[in-house]
């Protein structure tokens, strides 16, 4: 387009479709072509940048807290629970009580079932050796020669005395023997009968006697 004016003779002020040399910007006026200048840019805006900013930013925020949490759950399932010892139970000392009992013949009754043939229970049956009234024997014996008995009294001091049969006479009762080992040892006079588990020894200022038993019983 050709200026109406040369440069000297520019107007000072506009008319309508004029436009001076050298303007970039401003109103078109009629008269010049529509695309001669470029429309201006319109400004942009930073909301959409401020917003993508503070979304990046609560994504971090809510990924730093599910990464706590789960790392706080794996702890909990890895760490092993703490052993608990088995209480320890005192020592059981169990105690055996082992009871022995023997056991005993009982004694015959006075006059009841014979220790050995030809006696009772209180010596022989002959009378030749046997226990005065009730008393009951203790031991019975008899040898080769002789037939001996120990006998208890019933009575309350509950002693022992000894009574013997030999070659046809009958000793005198001896009573309350010492006793050695288990031999009862009777004293009269300058006599003493030995009546051992094994034999019966009659000591006497002329010599000793010593007779083994055949038949033996003892309570």
């Amino acid at each position: 387009m050709t200026n109406q004016y040369p440069p000297s003779e520019w107007p000072t002020e506009r008319m309508p479709g004029d436009q001076w040399p050298g303007a970039t910007t401003g109103p078109v006026y009629q008269g010049a072509p529509a695309d001669a200048y470029p429309a201006p840019r319109a400004a942009r805006s930073s909301l959409p940048i401020v917003l993508a900013v503070l979304l990046v930013g609560a994504l971090a925020v809510v990924g730093v807290a599910l990464g706590v949490v789960l790392i706080g759950k794996n702890d909990k399932a890895t760490t092993p629970a703490p052993s608990v010892a088995a209480p320890v139970s005192p020592d059981v000392v169990t105690t055996t009580t082992t009871t022995t009992v023997t056991a005993q013949t009982p004694a015959p009754a006075p006059g009841g079932s014979a220790p050995f043939t030809g006696t009772d229970g209180q010596g022989f049956l002959s009378g030749t050796a046997r226990c005065n009234v009730d008393d009951p024997a203790v031991f019975i014996g008899r040898t080769n020669r002789s037939e001996v008995v120990v006998c208890r009294a019933a009575s309350s001091s509950g002693g022992l005395y000894y009574k013997g049969y030999a070659d046809g006479s009958a000793s005198p009762d001896v009573s309350w023997p010492r006793m050695i080992g288990s031999t009862y040892v009777f004293t009269s006079g300058n006599t003493t009968y030995e009546v051992g588990p094994s034999a019966l020894t009659i000591r006497t200022p002329g010599g000793d006697v010593t007779e083994a038993w055949i038949d033996v019983w003892r309570r």
